[in-house]
């Protein structure tokens, strides 16, 4: 940028009009110009005539900037021979104008709160009046302001930046070259200076807002050290600052109470697997008082834990079996005494009745020997016949003690067979929620280095463009000293440069844009993919259980038509926290706090535990997915559990009417048409629908979770939602 000026020569009486043109600008007058227009701010117009306007005038006008931005707000303010004699604030359009009298010396200050003042000196005295009779006008001005900066010194802006006076050789206004040269050093170091100051204030600001940014994303994750790190180097740049403070606060509390829950958490989990273990060792070792002592105090420090009373049922189980076969052998044993005193008193009789015949007559001595034989030989067949039966019985306990053996060691045999299939599904699970983590880490990383990728071409964008800004400033104030003719030319060859730039800039943007499309769509792409890869394997494994859920589905019924008052309380006050839960207002922390508490459980295995945190998570937030596929997940794995334990002991008896004889119970039962009953179990809604056509009746149910999960049966078959409501809807 430069300063111009244009004389004009007006002849009131005449219509004729004398256009002088620009007076040319040494070179070194073209530099200073340039450096002096880089400085200042534009931003505002007007035009205020101070002096009534007329012969022996100068009229000037020009624009202030800030930049490349005219600056609204400044302040032109004026002073002839050192008094004030106006001002005015300049508008959005930035410009301003005066008319100037002559044979004064006159002081232009531009200023703004904030900003550098700066002045320009115009001296009206000595022009001779037959050159002033028509007045004259230096106009164009481009004047440049800047932010103040702290330790900037700029003195030498107390002085004009630059003098006008009447050149009688060239019969017009010109710039004091000599002034000029005279300052030009001081100003090169002033725009050096200032450069510095801005570039370093620059770079200051990105690194705070960096650190900032950075704290702020650690912080979110509840990475607390590094956010502490990246809030003391904002505290670095920015010493005391507000904001960086309050947050190293807030982590310090924050990462004091979760460490304090997971100490807590840690040390409950740690009592309770030393209390579980020492309780599978001593139940390994038979020692089942102790070990039942343990699992108690297990429980007692967490309730909700399936395994200890598992264990401790299977305790009882076993006590009542030994104390079952204690009671049979005691039995044995008072009937073999009770055997043995009969045999003996039924000896002593003989013996007894032997002796009073020998004393008898000696005529049925014979006769008495005869009977004797008879009833000795009569008493040692009884005796073989008790010793006979009394083996077969000792037999038939032992045959009766070894089948509850065998009983209680297939009963050992199914328990490990179930606890490794738990085992397995768990890991199958696991690996699933794994493969699912790491395609959305995949994800996530692609779209973010798509983002960086998006975000340095933009950033290469901006700097070519801000080169070549200061390419064509250069190239400006080198050419400000060329000839009028060499001047316009140049001007034109720049004006085309510029179009020709933004021509390759805005084709830059749009290939940048196209590309980014191009990124867009192959990742819609992919993603749509991977959701349509993922529903086929959702529909195979729905197609693949869909058996096992309906017979599932028929034994929880059977279980929820023999809940007890005490299941229906339990039901009701477990309804009642998840409700209270609901009401209350929870950080996205304390909801992932439940969600790894959950998570942990599942992976244990704790599947009772880890529905009830999964819950509460859904509780706290309605929206999540990942706590109610865990809940649909573990109700399968739960059922698939119950399915295989109920074929491992089912009899050949058939507790379902044939299907036919169903069909017709319901017809039997119903009336024609639809008929819809409702019922509520604890958190679970069955609305159930009779349909009868005919002599014929389907019945239908679709069981409601108060998480949100929905179920639909036919004759507890499971179906679709769609068939449900095809088929049971008017």
């Amino acid at each position: 940028m430069y300063f111009c000026e244009y004389l004009y020569w007006h002849k009131y009486c005449a219509k004729w009009k004398r256009v002088r043109l620009r007076t040319h600008i040494s070179d070194n007058v073209g530099l200073f110009v340039k450096r002096v227009v880089l400085l200042v701010i534009l931003f505002c117009f007007f035009s205020v005539k101070i002096i009534a306007q007329g012969p022996f005038i100068l009229f000037v006008d020009g624009t202030v900037k800030e930049g490349k931005v005219k600056l609204v707000g400044a302040t032109v303010t004026v002073y002839e021979d050192g008094n004030k004699t106006g001002s005015v604030i300049v508008n959005a359009t930035g410009k301003f104008g005066f008319d100037l009298l002559m044979d004064h010396q006159y002081i232009i200050e531009f200023s703004k709160a904030g900003y550098v003042s700066k002045k320009i000196s115009v001296n009206t005295k000595g022009v001779p009046p037959e050159d002033a009779e028509f007045g004259f006008e230096f106009g164009g001005w481009q004047v440049l302001l800047f932010k103040k900066v702290e330790g900037l010194d700029v003195s030498i802006l107390d002085n004009p930046v630059g003098k006008i006076f009447y050149d009688p050789e060239d019969g017009g206004f010109n710039y004091d070259v000599k002034y000029t040269k005279s300052i030009r050093n001081e100003m090169d170091k002033l725009q050096s200076d200032l450069a510095n100051k801005l570039a370093a204030a620059a770079a200051a600001e990105q690194n705070y807002k960096h650190a900032i940014t950075a704290g702020d994303k650690a912080f979110g994750s509840s990475h607390y050290s590094s956010a502490v790190e990246h809030y003391n180097k904002a505290l670095e740049v920015k010493p005391g600052d507000t904001y960086a403070t309050s947050k190293l606060a807030e982590v310090e509390t924050k990462a004091a109470g979760e460490k304090a829950a997971a100490d807590a958490t840690a040390a409950k989990d740690l009592e309770f697997s030393n209390l579980v273990t020492e309780a599978d060792t001593k139940f390994k070792n038979k020692d089942y008082d102790g070990a039942k002592a343990a699992y108690t105090a297990a429980i007692g420090v967490k309730p909700n834990e399936k395994y200890p009373k598992d264990q401790i049922k299977k305790i009882n189980d076993l006590i009542a079996n030994a104390a079952e076969e204690e009671r049979l052998a005691k039995a044995a044993e008072e009937k073999r005494l009770a055997d043995e005193k009969a045999a003996e008193e039924a000896k002593l009789a003989a013996e007894k009745e032997e002796k009073r015949l020998a004393e008898e007559a000696p005529a049925q001595k014979a006769e008495e020997e005869k009977l004797a034989k008879e009833a000795a030989d009569a008493a040692v067949k009884a005796e073989e016949e008790r010793l006979t039966k009394e083996a077969e019985e000792k037999r038939l306990a032992e045959e009766a003690a070894q089948a509850e053996k065998d009983r209680l060691a297939q009963e050992s045999a199914d328990a490990e067979a179930k606890q490794a299939e738990e085992e397995r599904l768990a890991q199958e699970a696991a690996d699933a929620a794994a493969k699912a983590e790491e395609e959305r880490l995949d994800q996530e990383a692609a779209n973010a280095a798509a983002k960086a990728e998006e975000e340095r071409l933009a950033k290469e964008a901006a700097n070519a463009a801000k080169a070549e800004e200061e390419r064509l400033a250069q190239e400006s104030a080198d050419t400000a000293a060329k000839a009028e003719e060499e001047k316009l030319a140049q001007e034109s060859a720049d004006a085309a440069a510029k179009n020709a730039e933004e021509e390759r800039l805005a084709k830059e943007a749009e290939d940048n844009r196209l590309a980014e499309e191009a990124a867009q769509t192959e990742r819609d792409r992919l993603a749509q993919e991977a959701a349509a890869k993922s529903e086929e394997e959702r529909l195979a494994q729905e197609a693949a259980n869909a058996a096992r859920l309906a017979e599932i589905e028929a034994d929880k019924e059977d279980v929820r038509k023999r809940k007890s008052e005490e299941d229906i309380a339990l039901d009701a006050e477990h309804q009642a926290r998840l409700d209270k839960i609901t009401s209350e207002q929870h950080t996205l922390s304390e909801y992932r706090a439940v969600i790894e508490k959950a998570d942990l459980h599942f992976n244990f295995k704790k599947y009772e535990a880890a529905i009830t945190e999964y819950e509460n998570a859904l509780a706290m937030r309605p929206d999540q997915v990942h706590p109610r596929e865990r809940i649909d997940q573990i109700h399968k794995i739960l059922g698939i559990e119950a399915n295989k334990a109920k074929m491992g002991t089912a009899t050949t008896q058939d507790y379902h009417l044939p299907k036919d004889d169903f069909r017709n119970a319901i017809a039997e039962k119903y009336p024609e048409g639809i008929t819809e009953e409702l019922e509520v179990l604890g958190n679970k809604t069955i609305t159930k629908r009779y349909v009868v056509k005919g002599n014929h009746g389907d019945e239908y149910k679709m069981i409601k979770h108060s998480w949100g999960g929905k179920f639909f049966f036919k004759n507890d078959q499971q179906i679709t939602e769609l068939l449900w409501t095809k088929e049971t809807e008017p």
